[in-house]
């Protein structure tokens, strides 16, 4: 009994296994057959995106999850940082501040001209 329970769980398995391929093979004829018009946006299709590696291991030391243990073994006489970072830090962050500004600039007309829209709608 017990065998012929293997058996017809193998059987159910190994058929569900092939109407998942079929299905599989189906849903990639259609996707070719009927492109997503939004693929052209998907970040992972652009040809420019570069799949990350995962053969080698991080270079850099990870710190742990435990907070305190980490405060406690803060060594206040090591670099954190070298000149080169701390500059291009700098650079990044001013990067980014003026690019906030000119999106506050960009929200302060669009505020307005909706303003004016609506005191001509109301006229």
């Amino acid at each position: 009994m017990k065998y012929f329970t293997a058996l017809v769980a193998t059987c159910v398995a190994a058929n569900a296994s092939k109407i998942e391929a079929k299905s599989a093979i189906e849903s990639k004829a259609d996707a070719e057959a009927n492109p997503n018009p939004y693929d052209q946006y998907n970040y992972f299709n652009h040809p420019g995106y570069v799949a990350p590696s995962y053969e080698h291991e991080y270079g850099e030391v990870l710190p742990g999850a435990d907070f305190n243990k980490q405060v406690y073994n803060f060594n206040e006489a090591h670099q954190i940082w070298d000149q080169n970072d701390y500059e291009e830090r700098v650079k990044v962050e001013a990067e980014m501040l003026v690019a906030l500004e000119a999106l506050k600039e960009s929200i302060m007309y669009l505020s307005y001209d909706v303003h004016e829209i609506d005191e001509r709608i109301h006229a």
